[in-house]
């Protein structure tokens, strides 16, 4: 079912354009740049009831200009200090993760320095990063980056440092080819590699899953781009885990792991694509969400056509009960972010405008 929905709660200025934003609950925290000075990025946030009015976090957060291409810059996590009321922002520059201090009295700017983990090879550059634990005064970061590496550093919130932690090891080199997209969820790690594998951390042992056996089309090109997963409790220590994975001009590839810890392709959910609206980018992603109060999970997808895409999944049969196609702008939607249960945000009209769609 296709239907034209969604609006544009937010438009950046003339010749700029932005590279992400995050959201709490009352604001849209955003990074931008200009389109001739893409290593100039600014933070900023708006208020969600009156977007026109932006107040600025920071001018200029120090990329390299030494970099061979242009940042992947992403708001990884908008962590609230407990008892403090300030948050800090950790943000993916592309060549380093950096934590910006941002409001409260004992977090302000110009209290505590904004504090920058370095990837030291620069000619590697940092493709994604999530959270995988995090305590009211450290967090603990996964590092995936284009030639196939994975870190993992600790942020220590008051003495404002970042720290290498070893147990990572066994993670990094496993991939052949770029990590484009590092999942984390109740200490659970997911990798997605252009090698076409998904790598999961599970239990601290590591699993890989080769994404193949995929419906044929006459596109050539199909990729792994990113992957996304929800664990679903079973029985009182045990889980099912469902994966989420984005394949360039295919779509997205639900997957299930059982309990026991085998892999098995349950559906297919194709997008929009043919010879002439084939898909190249790597930005665009599935995420899975479980539906509150229903056996369902929720599966959406940006596009390269202008359009985004939503599933619903029925746990208990196993088979797709809703899907819908909805044709939002021009170009690429990707940046996906759930800001509630039935609203979503997300970039588009050539990363110019934040959207808001509610489902």
């Amino acid at each position: 079912m296709d239907s034209s929905d969604g609006s544009i709660t937010y438009q950046c200025p003339e010749d700029s354009f932005i590279h992400c934003f995050c959201a709490t609950s009352k604001h849209f925290i955003i990074a931008e740049s200009p389109i001739d000075h893409p290593t100039k990025v600014t933070l900023h946030y708006i208020s969600k009831s009156d977007p026109e009015k932006s107040t600025l976090i920071a001018n200029d957060i120090g990329i390299s200009i030494n970099r061979n291409v242009a940042p992947r810059v992403r708001i990884v996590k908008n962590m609230l200090i407990a008892g403090s009321g300030a948050i800090q922002l950790i943000v993916n520059t592309s060549d380093g993760v950096i934590v910006y201090p941002f409001g409260g009295s004992h977090y302000s700017k110009d209290r505590v320095e904004p504090c920058k983990w370095p990837l030291s090879n620069s000619q590697d550059t940092i493709e994604s990063v999530d959270i995988v634990e995090e305590t009211d005064v450290s967090v603990d970061l996964v590092i995936g980056t284009k030639l196939g590496h994975v870190y993992c550093v600790r942020y220590e919130s008051v003495k404002n440092r970042f720290s290498t932690l070893k147990w990572y090891k066994a993670l990094d080199n496993v991939a052949t080819d770029a990590v484009n997209s590092v999942r984390c969820a109740q200490g659970d790690i997911a990798l997605a590699s252009f090698d076409n594998f998904v790598y999961a951390w599970i239990d601290g042992k590591l699993e890989s899953q080769h994404i193949s056996n995929l419906p044929a089309n006459s596109l050539t090109d199909h990729t792994v781009t990113s992957v996304d997963f929800v664990k679903i409790k079973k029985y009182s220590s045990s889980f099912l885990r469902f994966y989420a994975v984005n394949v360039t001009n295919v779509g997205c590839v639900l997957y299930r792991r059982s309990i026991r810890g085998q892999w098995e392709m349950m559906q297919v959910l194709p997008r929009d694509v043919d010879d002439e609206t084939e898909e190249v980018t790597p930005l665009i992603s599935c995420t899975v969400t479980e539906s509150p109060n229903t056996n369902d999970l929720t599966i959406v997808s940006g596009g390269e056509s202008g359009k985004l895409y939503e599933w619903h999944y029925r746990l208990t049969t196993n088979e797709v009960t809703l899907e819908r196609t909805h044709s939002i702008c021009r170009g690429i939607v990707h940046n996906i972010v759930a800001t509630d249960p039935n609203t979503l945000n997300y970039l588009m009209n050539d990363d110019t405008c934040i959207g808001t769609l509610h489902i």
